[in-house]
């Protein structure tokens, strides 16, 4: 428990820090979003808003493994993305954020977490910048409000984008990246 304690306080401690050094480019770069994004600004932030509150549930939750799992929000419908250790742990997980105000919704694309890894940090993280990078190529689609995220290489994409067609070819240019074992889109249209 001590050691959670200790541990949890020094990486709160390194996001305050990074926090405070980037402030100003975090100021810059929430406009932009807030600029580009499908929502309206009042319900981006309620969105953000609800991110905020889950991950601190799961930061203070000792069941929970907070870096494993990310929470994204798209007008009170939540999606957590990650891996767990076990079936209790997921089902907390959802428990936690289903019970956050606003959250019309939760859905939980957790995956088992595997030993040895099949498919590592550095495979997840090449994986997503290599099919982001293939999203920012393409002009008919606004990259910026596509989250790519890599779980034992499988790609998820979420957020809203402005029609079926963009999702469409967002999710095609996934299936098409090599080392990719599958595709799931939570790519909402807002026409």
């Amino acid at each position: 428990m001590t050691h959670r304690i200790l541990h949890l306080t020094s990486l709160l401690a390194l996001v305050l820090l990074a926090a405070a050094l980037l402030s100003g480019c975090c100021a810059v770069t929430a406009a932009y979003q807030v600029a580009v994004d499908e929502r309206k600004v009042g319900t981006w932030a309620d969105d953000k808003a609800i991110e905020a509150t889950i991950a601190t549930k799961f930061l203070e939750d000792e069941q929970i493994r907070f870096l494993d799992i990310s929470t994204f929000s798209y007008n009170g419908h939540v999606y957590l993305v990650g891996q767990v250790d076990s079936a209790k742990q997921k089902a907390r997980a959802v428990g936690l954020a289903r019970r956050t105000r606003e959250v019309k919704s939760v859905t939980a694309h957790l995956l088992p977490k595997r030993f040895p890894a099949h498919c590592d940090k550095i495979d997840n993280a090449a994986l997503e910048a290599e099919v982001k990078g293939k999203l920012v190529a393409d002009r008919r689609i606004w990259a910026t409000n596509v989250e790519v995220e890599s779980i034992q290489c499988h790609i998820i994409l979420l957020g809203i984008v402005g029609t079926r067609q963009e999702a469409g070819r967002a999710v095609a240019h996934a299936k098409k990246q090599g080392g990719v074992r599958s595709v799931t889109s939570y790519l909402k249209s807002s026409r």
